[in-house]
């Protein structure tokens, strides 16, 4: 079965910066991305065939540009790590994004449990793709099953207890220590670039050059003038507004819960340093 041509991945958890990473990579004359998707998750499905591969690989270029896609959906799936190695060529680079998991957890329910409120009827959907056409963004319609499954999001509550659920895997995007030893053991080293999200939001040029560095490509100092802006969980709060949408997700969220998932990430950021030397400093504030 043929490969596909991608080169590599942005691969790390939702909310970690990957939107405007994508959009700076993009600027390089000599990468490019999939055409037909912001976040394919391609590799998450638990069968590929040879025409999948086909209609996945007519997505991007056919010239001689480093391609890439990012889907956070493969972080912390085990399928599809295992389909990237069977149909990637084995030297795919991965640039890995990662955040405080509490602040990724907050900024994730924040986005979605608006989304969910957008979701409930058509005419606040209406509302949002014409607020996607006015500001140049994507928005599309979701299958039902998908919009039933945003619609039936929980409070963050119950997301931050230790309760078994439909939902249990939202917390589990951050036990970082567990996705990274399933990368880590599949994949040269050398192929791995861990970019801490606290320094691509410092110095995002700086961040910008050292990937272009990993990917060895050339590249001038003065390539970037402006800052490119980002996506942010307050966007999803002006969007309820100008749908005329009165809850703010962000009031469910209360000190409690923030102590909750601070206690609940502790021991796995602890492992991060010990078995990753990731020096990050997410335990001292989120």
């Amino acid at each position: 079965m043929d490969k596909t041509p991608i080169d590599f991945l942005i691969y790390g958890p939702p909310k970690t910066g990957s939107s405007s990473l994508t959009q700076y990579l993009l600027t390089h004359p000599n990468i490019t991305t999939h055409s037909q998707s912001n976040e394919p998750d391609f590799f998450i499905r638990e069968s590929i065939s040879e025409k999948d591969i086909q209609d996945y690989s007519n997505c991007f270029c056919k010239d001689n540009t480093l391609k890439f896609e990012k889907s956070t959906s493969y972080f912390n799936n085990e399928i599809a790590l295992l389909n990237i190695q069977k149909f990637c060529r084995d030297d795919i680079k991965y640039v890995v994004c990662l955040r405080n998991p509490v602040e990724v957890i907050i900024s994730y329910y924040i986005h979605f449990k608006a989304l969910s409120y957008i979701l409930r009827n058509d005419q606040t959907i209406n509302t949002l793709i014409e607020i996607s056409n006015r500001d140049e963004w994507k928005f599309e319609r979701m299958s039902e099953k998908n919009a039933n499954y945003f619609i039936n999001m929980p409070n963050f509550d119950e997301i931050c207890m230790d309760k078994v659920s439909e939902f249990t895997w939202i917390k589990q995007i951050g036990i970082y220590e567990q996705h990274l030893t399933r990368l880590f053991n599949a994949v040269d080293l050398n192929n791995i670039k861990i970019i801490l999200y606290e320094d691509w939001k410092k110095n995002n040029i700086k961040t910008i050059f050292d990937i272009f560095s990993f990917l060895q490509l050339d590249f001038e100092t003065n390539m970037y003038q402006t800052t490119i802006i980002e996506n942010t969980s307050q966007d999803w709060i002006n969007h309820l507004y100008e749908c005329e949408i009165i809850q703010n997700p962000q009031d469910d969220i209360l000190d409690k819960h923030i102590e909750l998932l601070k206690q609940f990430f502790y021991p796995h950021n602890q492992k991060l340093k010990s078995k990753f030397n990731i020096e990050h400093t997410w335990d001292k504030n989120v």
